[in-house]
């Protein structure tokens, strides 16, 4: 994967061996991008090249804004959602209520950082994402799982090299 998106999941604390398989391809010939959500500063949020720390219960609300600039910037796979998923339209609609000041507000992220990170996950080639603790132990842990999935399946990118959702 050109891209590594870790949700809740502090991996350099919790899977150090594959921690230290994503440490060597970093510090590597080219590089994966790496995006990390934790509210705290962890080791891996420390490695990540854009650290979304949010206010504890809106891992959705952030989800959903990153989404909602995905969609609005058109970088989707609209044959796979055609031929792969229902339900797109309803999606968009719920989405666009999460507008970067919106979700900036609810979840202390600064815009430019939601900009920063929705530009890599929507133009990322390849991209991995994992889902731990730090969503299954929060508010609204489905709904926040749900929307790791759906940022894949949008851009279609499940069941390609390199690109798959590790719900652990």
């Amino acid at each position: 994967a050109n891209t590594i998106f870790l949700v809740g999941h502090n991996m350099a604390e919790t899977q150090t061996v594959l921690w230290t398989r994503i440490l060597d391809r970093r510090h590597g010939s080219n590089p994966p991008k790496l995006v990390v959500v934790d509210p705290r500063r962890t080791p891996t949020a420390v490695e990540a090249d854009v650290h979304l720390a949010p206010r504890l219960g809106t891992n959705v609300a952030l989800l959903n804004g990153l989404l909602h600039l995905i969609i609005a910037s058109g970088q989707l796979d609209q044959a796979f959602i055609a031929a792969h998923t229902v339900g797109f339209e309803a999606l968009t609609e719920m989405v666009s209520k999460w507008t970067p000041d919106r979700t900036a507000e609810v979840t202390g992220i600064p815009e430019a950082r939601l900009l920063e990170a929705a530009t890599i996950l929507g133009s990322a080639p390849s991209l991995v994402s994992t889902v731990l603790q730090g969503v299954y132990q929060s508010n609204q842990a489905t709904a926040a799982a749900v929307q790791v999935n759906n940022l894949h399946l949008i851009r279609g990118l499940i069941g390609k090299p390199g690109a798959t959702v590790f719900q652990m």
